[in-house]
């Protein structure tokens, strides 16, 4: 699973994501995705908001000005060690993977991964995209390997579309062996 920030010691989604899980319910992983999706709509609150050289306290009002009223404690918390990390930018991945959790084996988990990391921006469109395409329930959960090249590569299930720059030189290598 990939570090965000590339510094030592900073927390994985997967690590937020076994924080959580203890506690989820499905209201629990609504409440999140909400808050996810008010803060990918602010991108530059959520920059803000990860900037750990700014007080805990002032970036705290920040996002509370912003979190529905109604979000129980526990989302709430996990939210705030996200933000005393640094790692808001996190929080749709976690909450992602939190949905797949819960759903079980039966929830259909698209796979995408790109060369370098998406904004949250970005990821919601792909998102919303990859779910217009195979289903509204589908997880969607966002990896980086920079051996793709650049583009984009989806998996779900055993249905796999290769728009890397890789798999497209691959397809070009063949092309041109079997034209010989």
């Amino acid at each position: 699973m990939r570090r965000s920030g590339g510094k030592k010691g900073k927390a994985t989604v997967r690590d937020y994501t076994a924080a959580a899980y203890a506690h989820m319910t499905a209201g629990w992983v609504a409440q999140l995705r909400r808050v996810w999706h008010e803060l990918s709509s602010h991108t530059e609150l959520l920059a803000r908001l990860t900037d750990v050289s700014r007080d805990f306290a002032e970036r705290q009002r920040e996002l509370d000005s912003l979190l529905p009223a109604d979000v129980n404690a526990e989302a709430r918390n996990l939210v705030y060690v996200m933000l005393r990390d640094g790692q808001l930018a996190l929080l749709g991945e976690v909450v992602e993977q939190l949905a797949q959790a819960l759903a079980g084996d039966g929830q259909k988990v698209a796979s995408v991964t790109t060369a370098v990391p998406l904004t949250p921006k970005e990821q919601e469109a792909l998102r919303a995209q990859v779910r217009a395409r195979f289903g509204q329930e589908l997880a969607v959960r966002f990896e980086v390997e920079p051996e793709i090249l650049g583009g984009v590569l989806i998996k779900v299930g055993d249905k796999v579309i290769d728009g890397s720059l890789a798999g497209r030189l691959a397809a070009l290598h063949q092309h041109l062996r079997g034209s010989r």
